[in-house]
């Protein structure tokens, strides 16, 4: 199971939040999602099966990353399997990613803002996803850790992701209560819709909580 169906699946067990997804997945007209960052294929199938509900053939989803050979793999699986569908792989950082202003309808943010360690700035990551939502009530799902104030700075060896010749250590830079105010000093609204601790099937270093919210602009909610 993809870490995108565990997302979509809390999203089901919060009322509200799946009403605002609802509302966007509702629209009549094409909509755009955006995807920040995935090592997974399968996080590809579990859109497409979102996407295809619609039945709406000009749907638009684009899947960012800043690691070149994530973007090839990605790009060369959606050719094999989707070559009929409107979904486009971009190396980018997320930081400064090359799509138009209000453009997007729903960005989903994998896993990446802890673990950007190129180009950090938290502040200009809220930008830009402002930037890029479209006026009209859009949603924004990010995802966060960690939850605890104790596991703030620390690193995990992250061998569920990496080869051993290729570990990498993942940082875990800053916890929940800094993304809740941080959300506030940026003008968004946000609600935490869950909160998981660890995942049985992933290796014991790589376990760690964190949570996922669902952000909109201030003027947004407002103009409801």
């Amino acid at each position: 199971m993809s870490n995108l169906t565990h997302l979509f699946d809390a999203v089901k067990k919060k009322q509200v939040v799946l009403e605002a997804i609802n509302t966007i997945l509702s629209k009549k007209e094409p909509i755009v999602i955006l995807l920040e960052g995935s090592s997974y294929t399968i996080n590809v199938d579990v859109l497409d099966k979102v996407i295809s509900s619609r039945n709406n053939q000009k749907d638009l989803v684009f899947l960012i990353d800043i690691n070149a050979s994530i973007v090839s793999k990605h790009h060369d699986y959606i050719k094999k399997r989707f070559s009929q569908k409107n979904y486009k792989v971009v190396q980018s950082d997320m930081n400064l990613v090359p799509l138009s202003n209000n453009s997007v309808d729903l960005i989903i943010n994998n896993f990446t803002v802890n673990y950007n360690s190129t180009n950090r700035d938290d502040r200009q990551t809220l930008n830009e996803i402002r930037r890029l939502l479209k006026t009209d009530g859009s949603a924004c799902l990010f995802s966060v850790g960690a939850t605890e104030n104790n596991y703030k700075g620390k690193s995990y060896e992250s061998k569920f992701y990496y080869t051993p010749s290729n570990r990498k250590t993942a940082k875990l830079y800053q916890s929940s209560s800094y993304y809740k105010t941080l959300f506030g000093d940026m003008h968004f609204h946000y609600i935490e819709f869950d909160i998981v601790r660890s995942e049985k099937k992933i290796p014991k270093a790589a376990h760690f909580p964190y949570s996922r919210f669902l952000l909109t602009p201030y003027e947004q909610v407002i103009s409801k």
